[in-house]
């Protein structure tokens, strides 16, 4: 069995040593945090006119034209762009969004608002599809209800 020497380090090593531990030991101190008081005060005041929101998406919104759009992540930033004339409520009950008043048929497939527009819903009669039928003071108009409809259907739980 061999007895175990100890090594002396050059003096050069020695103070590398010694500065890498005092470097080590200095960035281990933390700044002193914010006043508790400093930082409740900035969250009671909210948001600033101008902040930013920043929101996760599956995809980029790739038409923002409710016309024109087929994905749902243009869908997503559409809602939050456009109003549409009802929505419905923390009860799943249609409410007035854009439209004042509105009437709805008997069989409950044909809604027509107070200001002449009307959206009609119709299950094919040879297919497993449902049909949006839209009229409206223009061809835009009635094009963006019946997207905005079709949405919100699809939107529903099955």
């Amino acid at each position: 069995m061999s007895a175990g020497r100890a090594r002396r380090l050059p003096p050069a090593a020695a103070l590398a040593c010694a500065a890498l531990l005092a470097l080590a030991a200095a960035g281990c101190r933390s700044e002193a945090p914010a006043p508790q008081a400093q930082r409740q005060a900035g969250a009671e005041q909210g948001p600033e006119r101008g902040d930013t929101i920043v929101v996760g998406s599956i995809g980029d919104a790739s038409n923002l034209l409710p016309a024109l759009a087929s994905d749902s992540s243009s869908f997503e930033i559409i809602g939050l762009v456009y109003g549409g004339l009802v929505r419905y409520d923390k009860d799943l009950k249609i409410e007035g969004e854009l439209a004042s008043s509105w009437e709805i048929s008997p069989d409950g497939l044909r809604i027509t608002f107070a200001n002449g527009e009307i959206v009609h819903l119709r299950p094919s009669g040879n297919a497993p599809e449902l049909r949006c039928y839209a009229e409206a003071d223009n061809q835009e108009r009635a094009a963006a209800l019946a997207t905005e409809c079709l949405a919100r259907v699809g939107a529903l739980p099955d």
